[in-house]
């Protein structure tokens, strides 16, 4: 029996989606809920992977706050490893 997962199922949280890359994106007006609803976020798409026997490539998975106050920055951690904070992140398909 074949098991096979279209990216169509994952979580509502993660959009947009193109080929294997996934993005999750939240706005709010605090660092705090941002930081919160992120990590939910990230959360929901272990359990989702896990549904499906995949594993999320955790050095490819990367974290980026656009705007926010000097010194802000968003700590989401995936199976006990830290997310990188980076500045900056080529998506596959944008130029």
């Amino acid at each position: 029996m074949l098991f096979i997962s279209y990216v169509n199922d994952t979580p509502r949280c993660i959009r947009p989606k193109f080929a294997d890359d996934l993005i999750s994106y939240v706005s709010g007006s605090n660092i705090s809920s941002v930081q919160t609803e992120l990590q939910h976020n990230l959360d929901e798409l272990i359990e989702w992977s896990k549904k499906w026997d995949m594993t999320l490539n955790i050095d490819k998975t990367k974290d980026m706050l656009f705007g926010g106050k000097p010194g802000d920055t968003v700590i989401l951690n995936a199976g006990g490893s830290h997310i990188e904070n980076v500045s900056e992140y080529k998506y596959l398909g944008s130029s």
